[in-house]
């Protein structure tokens, strides 16, 4: 008996071959996903830092899946992680025995990585190098090239302490890199070891292969702090021009980093013009420099700095009543390549956290300015005498401390007028900024003075009788 094709058997038939072919295909594609999917999970749970966690996802796929080449090789290096070489070796050489359909060089991979655990690595260098020239597009391969230079890398940094001869093995890892969470992570022991190895250089006056270093460094991660410590490789050489460069490259990237070191070194290039008399060119730089100042809302201070000097300390004293009045003598020299108009001083005398004496004064002339820097008329020296007296029997053995300010506009604040008797108030530093702090030692009288004669809070100057130290 024959079947006709069209009769019901026939199609009953086809039908139940359909379904067999679909659940098979079926089963394959989960038996697919499931490897996959575990292995995914154990490459995640290792990115994340959890090797011990992966370590057990990827026992449950090579138990689970005997012949996944993929999970012997991941559970290898996840060993190595724990510094269980003798397990890792296990498990490589268990990859190394498949035959992995359509990826010729797996074997060879494998036992490229039982040579890296052994740390033979110029063996696995060579044995991969072979495999490459085979199929120079093999991810296997390329996989296998990032984790010999990795570990090859890590045991010159991290077990023979040899830090700079791990700088090429991190390089090549970073060719042969193919997941963006593993570059960062070689990218973060890379460029320490390169700035590390250009100051090296630094120290040693090799500034050619510090700038070497460096620029090699800013082409794996564009940083400012780089930036800056080229600018500077070339300012100690005093290439200014090349300085001012890289200066201008990291205040691109970060303005607030490099304001002041920037407008110095224009200033510095300023002044250089000018030494050969080239005005025009010069203020080109001077004005650059205040722009860039100006961009980061820099503080006066900044764009005029000062340097104050304490030159004399002559206080007056007064035995009958025991009134000491610290005078000071204060020299200010305009360290800014421009003329300062204003300039106002303030000298704050404390025994024991209190204030207890101040002085104002003028930094500036009426009507004449402070003039620049290297200029003749930019030093200038300034009194301060305060309206108040110190009784000497309360000091103690405490040293007076002395802070000194500057502004560079009339201040907000009023000062106290002494005859009131007012509480003194110390400097408001959105008014005054602080250029000097130091102890002013006195030396206590050997006859006895009233221990109450005056009181802490203020009085008048020494009567003209008084007797100075």
């Amino acid at each position: 008996m024959y079947l006709a094709w069209g009769a019901p058997y026939t199609t009953t038939i086809v039908a139940a071959v359909l379904l067999a072919g679909l659940v098979f295909t079926g089963l394959l594609l989960f038996r697919y996903n499931d490897r996959n999917d575990i292995l995914a999970r154990g490459k995640r749970l290792m990115a994340e830092g959890k090797v011990s966690l992966a370590v057990e996802s990827f026992r449950n796929l090579v138990n689970k899946y005997p012949d996944s080449y993929d999970g012997h090789v991941a559970l290898g290096r996840a060993y190595l992680d724990l510094s269980l070489p003798w397990k890792a070796e296990q498990e490589f050489r268990m990859a190394s025995a498949l035959k992995v359909a359509q990826r010729e060089n797996a074997a060879d991979v494998a036992r490229s990585e039982l040579l890296i655990s052994q740390r033979r690595f110029n063996e696995a260098e060579d044995l991969l190098l072979i495999a490459q020239k085979k199929n120079a597009k093999d991810p296997d391969v390329k996989s296998g090239l990032f984790e010999l230079y990795m570990r090859w890398g890590d045991y010159l940094n991290e077990f023979l302490g040899e830090r700079t001869q791990a700088i090429p093995y991190y390089e090549r890892a970073l060719f042969y890199v193919s997941r963006y969470e593993a570059e960062q992570e070689i990218k973060d022991k890379l460029i320490p070891l390169m700035l590390d190895a250009a100051q090296n250089d630094i120290a040693a006056g090799r500034y050619t292969d510090a700038a070497k270093l460096m620029k090699r460094s800013i082409t794996y991660r564009y940083d400012a702090q780089t930036l800056v410590a080229l600018g500077n490789v070339y300012e100690r050489q005093n290439l200014l021009d090349d300085a001012i460069a890289w200066y201008q490259k990291a205040f691109d990237t970060n303005p607030s980093l490099i304001s002041i070191k920037l407008s110095n070194v224009l200033i510095s290039k300023g002044k250089a013009l000018q030494a050969k008399n080239e005005p025009e060119q010069a203020e080109q730089y001077f004005r650059a420099a205040d722009d860039v100042l100006k961009k980061t809302n820099a503080k006066p201070s900044d764009l005029y700095p000062v340097t104050l000097s304490v030159t004399a300390v002559s206080p007056k004293f007064d035995k009958a009543s025991g009134r000491l009045v610290p005078g000071l003598t204060v020299q200010v020299q305009n360290s800014a390549h421009r003329d300062i108009a204003f300039l106002k001083l303030r000298a704050e005398f404390y025994v024991a956290n209190r204030l207890v004496a101040m002085a104002e004064g003028m930094g500036t002339q009426p009507g004449k300015l402070l003039k620049a820097n290297g200029h003749a008329d930019s030093l200038h020296t300034v009194k301060l005498v305060p309206s108040q007296a110190i009784n000497v029997a309360r000091l103690g053995r405490d040293p007076i401390k002395l802070k000194v300010y500057v502004a560079y506009s009339e201040p907000t604040t009023t000062t106290p007028d002494a005859s009131l008797k007012t509480e003194l108030q110390p400097a408001n530093l959105s008014d005054w900024t602080l250029k000097v702090m130091e102890d002013i030692h006195v030396t206590r009288p050997k006859a006895p003075v009233p221990e109450a004669a005056l009181p802490d809070d203020g009085s008048t100057l020494p009567t003209p009788n008084s007797e100075p130290t």
